[in-house]
């Protein structure tokens, strides 16, 4: 009986193997790789398709413009509820007796900044953590450094420290300055100090360096983005000194060089030391030269 359908009779010799065809592949393998590749051929229909790689960090120039919006209505609505209650508290009717009464009252305005810092904070979480799904210290790159590293960074902070302070004294304007006035008393001081020094340097890095350089960098090039970094960290502190033009050109110069290192560290943390010795050092300085905070107002 013959075996009629394999194509080979009853008893006769297998079938030889395949062997590569004239186009340099076997039947069952398709054409082969071009040669000396070594290559294995890949059917067209398996081929993926492109990948795209995910933004870092995810949020973009919507993200940082909602922050904004955020920020201000936070600011504005926090500064209207904590007026209202001032007013209703001291029987206050109107509005530049108001106005007067708040325009440098540590014990109120501090207050509010902290609870809009934290909401601002909070939103930022939110935003990174559940919107985009990532994680939070990871996106904003608050990198751990080594110990050497992280001493180096807190003396930089010092000697910016001294230098503008030295260099603004050398600049004193004729009159007050708006932060001048909240220094007004020890506990005052004290409160500003706390705020400065534990509350100020975390938040404003991860707002700042942490959230809004990436994005800055990433649209307009590394430089671009941190002096328009620089220039949003100076328009924030600008009312405490207005007046103070020398002042603000000084702010200015800090959040330039936080901004650098965050630049060249990829590391927030590496500029939330510097911030943070730098507040810490001019508090100081303050201490030393107002007797210990008994000699106030400073001249």
């Amino acid at each position: 009986m013959s075996d009629f359908h394999s194509g080979r009779a009853f008893g006769s010799s297998p079938p030889p193997a395949p062997t590569e065809s004239a186009g340099g592949g076997s039947p069952e393998s398709g054409p082969a790789s071009p040669a000396g590749t070594g290559a294995s051929w890949t059917p067209p229909e398996v081929f993926s398709a492109p990948v795209h790689p995910r933004r870092d960090p995810p949020w973009g120039v919507y993200g940082v413009v909602g922050f904004g919006i955020f920020f201000l209505l936070a600011l504005i609505l926090i500064s209207a509820l904590g007026f209202g209650i001032y007013a209703l508290r001291h029987g206050i009717r109107d509005a530049a007796t108001l106005q007067k009464a708040v325009a440098h009252n540590a014990f109120l305005l501090i207050p509010i900044q902290a609870i809009v810092y934290a909401l601002s904070l909070g939103f930022l979480y939110v935003n990174v953590r559940l919107y985009h799904g990532v994680e939070f210290w990871k996106s904003i790159r608050w990198n751990s450094l080594p110990g050497r590293l992280a001493q180096r960074y807190l003396s930089l902070g010092c000697l910016a420290a001294v230098a503008i302070q030295v260099a603004s004294g050398l600049a004193a304007p004729k009159k007050k300055l708006p932060i001048d006035e909240l220094l007004s008393s020890p506990g005052a001081i004290y409160l500003l100090a706390a705020f400065g020094i534990l509350v100020a340097p975390f938040v404003e890095e991860v707002v700042f360096r942490g959230y809004l350089y990436p994005v800055l960098a990433r649209a307009w090039g590394t430089s671009a983005g941190i002096l328009a970094t620089a220039l949003l960290f100076a328009a924030i502190h600008a009312q405490q000194l207005w007046g103070g033009w020398a002042q603000i050109a000084l702010i200015l110069l800090v959040g330039l060089i936080l901004t650098y290192v965050r630049a060249r560290t990829g590391s927030v943390l590496a500029s939330y030391l510097v911030h943070l010795s730098y507040n810490l050092t001019v508090f100081l300085l303050i201490w030393v030269v107002t007797d210990f905070f008994r000699k106030l107002p400073m001249k």
